[in-house]
């Protein structure tokens, strides 16, 4: 997937959070996953932002979604999609 990690700030709390820039053509499909993955982390799109999803970490799972951005990063979904067309 595409997207950059603008910046990352630890809160008063022991969480994290991350800005990303992400394209709009794959914004949902990033929302889609980190919703499946419910109380790892919160997300919200930063509605002042276009492109700007806004993720906190909570302390106990931070090298979780960490691990999960980083396969995320390096996945090119389209690519399992047209392995699948050829399958199928």
């Amino acid at each position: 997937m595409n997207f950059q990690i603008l910046d990352r700030m630890e809160l008063s709390d022991g969480s994290l959070r991350y800005h990303l820039y992400i394209p709009s053509s794959e914004l949902i499909f990033v929302g889609y996953i980190l919703e499946s993955f419910e109380g790892w982390c919160y997300y919200t799109n930063r509605k002042d932002k276009d492109n700007l999803l806004q993720i906190e970490i909570p302390a106990d799972y931070q090298d979780s979604v960490k691990e999960l951005l980083d396969f995320l990063s390096n996945w090119d979904y389209r690519l399992s999609r047209k392995l699948k067309e050829d399958i199928l």
